[in-house]
């Protein structure tokens, strides 16, 4: 009696949709990552920045052949990432689930999409012109007013004023960054409508006259001022542009670098 030999059944591979991150403009201070793959998910970075880790955890999955995790804070929820190279795995969880998915992705991914989503596009969006950078990184009030001001002359036009109105002018410059922050200027500092309000509250006379920026919530003290010397308050006008808005101060700058890194890499 013969021995039949069936042919062996070729085990059908189900396409994987290609994993991905889309990186929004920050919009009220919030970065949003837009996971896509079968189906989309965003997770929110806020004031816990987590792209010095995250560019730390691409590193150590490019170094290392043991699963690399790091964690990122949202503030309502917190992310596992963990990413096993040698099975090219990638598993998203909410360690902090409540009410939203507790799994986020558990697939594959291979090391070439993992750098390009998480380092090479990541940079490439921070990079970008359109970025907006006030709404995501600290710039101070001089580094603002610059842009738009000669801040030497308002200094000398500053300085001229009582307690009330010094305080008005920052009141004002404050409440139109707010309104930056919470996006009612698109296009944030290159927005003309903020340029123009900004060199109306600046003109003399403008922190009585202007009439927008006025809601802050916080407001500016200057305690002593009427007292002060015009050299002593040309100090404390140098001390109020140093303070940051935004609500991450800190700067690409900071984030460090992989270089060479590859994205077609397969393992």
């Amino acid at each position: 009696m013969g021995i039949s030999h069936t042919a062996p059944k070729m085990i059908e591979r189900i396409p994987v949709p290609p994993f991905r991150i889309e990186w929004t403009n920050p919009e009220v201070g919030w970065l949003d990552a837009v996971l896509i793959g079968e189906t989309r998910f965003g997770i929110s970075a806020g004031c816990f920045d987590p792209f010095p880790d995250m560019i730390e955890w691409v590193r150590r999955c490019n170094m290392e052949r043991s699963p690399q995790s790091f964690l990122w804070d949202a503030e309502r929820a917190q992310f596992a990432f963990t990413y096993d190279r040698p099975r090219q795995h990638l598993r998203i969880e909410n360690v902090e689930s409540g009410e939203m998915p507790k799994i986020v992705w558990d697939g594959f991914v291979s090391l070439g999409d993992l750098n390009k989503a998480f380092y090479s596009d990541f940079w490439r969006h921070i990079e970008a012109p359109e970025f907006s950078e006030l709404q995501w990184f600290g710039l101070t009030s001089g580094e603002i007013l610059g842009r738009w001001q000669d801040v030497s002359r308002l200094e000398d036009m500053l300085v001229t004023l009582d307690r009330d109105l010094y305080e008005q002018f920052w009141d004002k410059f404050n409440g139109l960054i707010l309104e930056v922050e919470w996006g009612c200027y698109q296009g944030s500092l290159r927005n003309e409508a903020f340029g123009k309000n900004l060199a109306e509250l600046c003109a003399p006379g403008g922190p009585r006259n202007c009439s927008v920026g006025s809601a802050t919530g916080t407001r500016h003290k200057a305690e002593g001022w009427d007292s002060l010397s015009q050299d002593e308050r040309r100090a404390v006008f140098q001390g109020d542009l140093g303070a940051h808005h935004g609500h991450n101060q800190i700067s690409a700058s900071d984030y460090p670098r992989i270089p060479d890194l590859d994205e077609s890499a397969e393992d």
